[in-house]
């Protein structure tokens, strides 16, 4: 019987990368990547969904051959490196907006372009070191960020904190008064540290889902939605199908209201629960 989903919106960090190094990450799973070859050979649009860097994503969708748009760096940029069109559209964060949000800045952070990503040299971590392996790209090493922001157009702010620290940076952002928006998310591989991923207002996986559901041509009640934390709800919940990977009690409760039929709830990536996903679906 033919599967009834024609399309897939995947989040990528949890869902098919991991923290073991050279099984899991930084790139999925070689099985992994063999059955995201398949499904897009057979015709169903595999759509990588996530708040990393398009770098980070390339050699997946190069890979995996998945020739259809993508959606990185929290939905700022929708990019097709495998297509004719290989932007499809970036959203910039007005430059004032970059340099208050600086000027109050209490952690870690990195700037990012379509093309590469600035640290400052003040505030080098470890974090960082970790985040470029993440990546697959060393960041660019400058002595102001403000400065870096004042040279180039800038389509997502990354700044880290520990569980102590978000309260502080969320209030911090409030300041801004909603000229930025944000969602916290985390990678198996630094934790505990979280990652507060800000772009330009009206700018996220959820309005950049709409936007590529409509240029495949695909309608969002036939698309399966898979994630792994209820920062990936924002664009599951627009799916007619939806599907966890991992232990997140909070998205298994959301993704259980489409119904019978209509969800999957996996074990772990490193149990490639996404495999697990494909199979219950038929795809």
């Amino acid at each position: 019987m033919p599967s009834p989903i024609k399309a897939v919106i995947a989040d990528v960090d949890g869902v098919m990368v991991g923290r073991q190094e050279g099984v899991n990450f930084p790139l999925p799973h070689r099985d992994v990547i063999k059955v995201l070859r398949q499904i897009a050979q057979n015709g169903t649009p595999i759509v990588l969904c996530t708040a990393k860097f398009r770098a980070g994503i390339d050699d997946i969708i190069i890979q995996a051959h998945l020739k259809n748009p993508h959606i990185t760096d929290g939905g700022a940029l929708i990019t097709n490196p495998l297509g004719e069109k290989k932007i499809v559209r970036q959203s910039v964060i007005d430059e004032q907006v970059v340099q208050d949000y600086l000027v109050r800045n209490p952690a870690v952070t990195e700037l990012y372009t379509l093309t590469n990503y600035f640290v400052q040299k003040d505030s080098y971590a470890e974090v960082i070191q970790k985040h470029a392996k993440i990546l697959r790209m060393e960041p660019i090493i400058v002595k102001s960020l403000a400065d870096a922001a004042s040279k180039n157009p800038i389509i997502k702010i990354i700044s880290f904190a520990d569980k102590n620290d978000m309260p502080e940076v969320e209030e911090r952002l409030k300041r801004l008064d909603g000229r930025l928006s944000f969602i916290w998310t985390q990678h198996p591989f630094i934790v505990p540290s979280r990652i507060c991923v800000m772009t330009a207002p009206g700018v996220s996986k959820e309005h950049a889902a709409k936007e590529v559901a409509k240029y495949i041509d695909v309608p969002l009640d036939e698309i399966l939605g898979i994630g792994d934390s209820v920062a990936d709800w924002g664009f599951m919940k627009l799916c007619g199908y939806a599907a966890t990977v991992g232990d997140d009690q909070k998205l298994r409760q959301s993704v259980e209201s489409k119904g019978a039929g209509h969800y999957f709830q996996a074990s772990s990536v490193d149990d490639h629960g996404l495999l697990a996903i494909f199979e219950h679906f038929g795809l």
